[in-house]
């Protein structure tokens, strides 16, 4: 009767563990997928543009948060 107490006792343990474990991994792969989602990307815009008869105009305009501007630790 004992034995089949502790047994008993350390399934439910191995069952809460398991569940604590899967919760873990769902609540590190949450936080994973955030930090992923607002990765720095480049992302410009072209244009060309006919200025003669043989000249392009060309533009570009930067559309990420990625900054063109010189890092102040450089």
């Amino acid at each position: 009767m004992f034995i089949i107490l502790v047994e008993m006792c350390f399934e439910i343990a191995n069952l809460i563990l398991s569940i604590l474990v899967f919760f873990t991994l769902v609540i590190y792969a949450y936080f994973t997928y955030l930090i992923a989602k607002d990765v720095y990307e480049p992302f410009v815009s072209f244009t060309f543009n006919q200025i003669s008869l043989s000249h392009l105009g060309f533009n570009i305009l930067n559309k990420s948060k990625v900054s063109s501007s010189p890092s102040p630790l450089a």
